[in-house]
């Protein structure tokens, strides 16, 4: 909060986020800070990036048996990644938000029904609240990718907590 609130007038409108984050934190905290920022945003990364890489490996690996090869999936997740590396972080991140916008919700729902699962008795409701928001998910993630559904996402408005997700998706 304090970053936006103070940096509003330092930069131009159309600088992108890792340009704006990279100039902020050299100002506020000097080539040091620059350094120690790129050292944290790569280990983060790099961590995330084998995790994932491990994890998809053995999941197509097992779903296959093995049919397809742990090192070969690895390989070619790694190319994959390398590939879409290079696009940046801003389309990469354009990319990822119709996706991220269908998929969130539908785990947000099964994190809560979780948490409250032993008050609830018939199970069969996870199915149903996943359902439910798998199809609200959908029209949203579409919304994204600028396919409009006027009467359905009409629809989709006038449910409850809407205007908190919408204002949630303005944050992304």
């Amino acid at each position: 909060m304090y970053l936006g609130a103070t940096a509003s007038g330092v930069a131009n409108a159309d600088i992108s986020k890792t340009q704006l984050t990279i100039m902020i934190t050299e100002k506020l905290l000097g080539t040091f800070g620059k350094v120690a920022l790129g050292v944290a945003v790569g280990f983060a990364c790099l961590t995330t990036s084998v995790g994932l890489t491990a994890t998809a490996g053995e999941f197509f690996s097992g779903l296959t048996n093995n049919k397809l090869s742990y090192k070969l999936v690895v390989t070619v997740v790694t190319i994959f990644s390398a590939v879409v590396s290079n696009f940046g972080v801003e389309k990469i991140v354009k990319l990822a938000v119709p996706l991220l916008v269908t998929v969130y919700p539908v785990v947000i729902v099964l994190i809560i029904l979780n948490i409250f699962d032993e008050f609830i008795k018939n199970k069969n409701c996870y199915a149903g609240a996943v359902y439910i928001t798998l199809i609200i998910s959908i029209v949203d993630g579409l919304a994204a990718i600028g396919i409009n559904l006027k009467g359905v996402q009409a629809l989709v408005a006038k449910l409850p907590l809407q205007v908190q997700v919408l204002l949630g998706l303005y944050l992304l």
